[in-house]
Order: structure tokens, then C-alpha cells, then sequence
């Protein structure tokens, strides 16, 4: 009994499946040969290609009891377009509506927004008000509060210098620096990246 079964035409499959991915960028308003997925830079050609690299790796496994091959990597290409879309990065971005769109001045949207001095008090601030906010903010724990004075007056950075100016054990230097650590994002006196 010989095989029945046939090479399949790469160069159809992925023009039919790009053709496909295509329309699904036109049907969610990013028609065009270009149009990419906000966030990801994932293009109809990408998905196409991807989709067809599975079946050739033998990730995605096609029976012809289960229909045309096309129909099984359309399903694909679809549920990768859908995945990106759930898990891209634009949608977690908040961008404002403009109020008015008939405003004569164009930037007007731009005086809605806080000066990012008032919403975050540290850029604006030179080394001395910085310090002196930090102090303050740290009144109350007075042994979050000499390591910090240690830092800034003694300018000693070092666990061990820092022990040795305060009198106190090293790994205490170490608690203390993670507590106030943790303090100095609560005041947001620092950011994490």
C-alpha cells in the first residue's frame, strides 16, 4: 500500500495563511501590508510564518480524517492573533481622551496635567532638600533615621562603615537597610524599575 499523501505547497500555504492574518488585522482597524500589533511589532507575515514553523517542527499535527490543512493552521494563525491581543502591551496603557477635539489650542490637554514636581516631590528637589525631605519623612523611626544620617553627613556608604559610625553589628546595618529600603518606596522617595 503506497502513501496517498502529498507534500503540501508551502509557497500557497503562506500566502493563504498571510491573506488570512490580513484580514483579521482589517476586521480589529489595522488594515494595511504594514499594520503590526500596538506593543508587540507582530505583523500578518509573522503570525503566518510562525504558524507554519509549528506544523513543520510537528507542534501542530494534521490527520486528513480532520479536514483541509488550511483550515487547521487558519485556526492557528486566529488563536495566535487573539493570544497577542490579550496579552499585548497596549492594553494595559491609559491614554486619556482629549475633552474637545474643536479646542483651537492643541496642547490644551497638556495643561490637565500635573506638574511632575507636585506629583513626585524628589524631582525637583537638589541633594540637600532631598535630604532633608527624607529626614523628615523618617521622624519617626529614629534607627532608619541614623543610617540615613550616616549616609548623608558621614558619607559612608559601606555596611561595616556604616556599623562602625553608628556602633552597631553589621547584620543590624543590614536590617535596618532593608526596612528603610522598603520605607523609601512606601514615601515614594524611590522608584523600582
Amino acid at each position: 500500500m503506497e502513501n496517498t499523501q502529498r507534500e503540501p505547497d508551502f509557497k500557497s500555504l503562506i500566502r493563504r495563511l498571510t491573506a488570512f492574518a490580513l484580514r483579521l488585522f482589517a476586521e480589529h482597524g489595522m488594515p494595511g501590508a504594514g499594520a503590526v500589533l500596538p506593543g508587540l511589532g507582530i505583523s500578518a507575515e509573522d503570525l503566518a510564518g510562525k504558524v507554519l514553523i509549528e506544523y513543520c517542527q510537528g507542534r501542530i499535527k494534521h490527520h486528513a480524517s480532520k479536514g483541509a490543512l488550511i483550515t487547521l493552521l487558519c485556526t492557528a494563525v486566529r488563536n495566535d492573533f487573539y493570544d497577542a491581543l490579550d496579552r499585548a502591551p497596549h492594553k494595559r496603557e491609559q491614554v486619556p481622551d482629549r475633552a474637545n477635539e474643536d479646542d483651537e489650542n492643541p496642547n490644551a490637554d497638556l495643561d490637565a496635567y500635573a506638574d511632575p514636581s507636585l506629583c513626585n516631590p524628589v524631582v525637583a528637589l537638589d541633594d540637600e532638600k532631598y535630604q532633608a525631605y527624607v529626614l523628615k519623612c523618617l521622624e519617626d523611626e529614629p534607627e532608619l533615621r541614623e543610617v540615613c544620617e550616616a549616609v548623608f553627613f558621614l558619607d559612608v556608604e559601606k555596611p561595616s562603615d556604616i556599623a562602625h559610625a553608628l556602633g552597631i553589628p553589621v547584620a543590624e546595618v543590614h536590617n535596618r537597610r532593608k526596612k528603610l529600603q522598603r520605607r523609601l518606596i512606601e514615601y515614594r522617595l524611590v522608584r523600582l524599575s
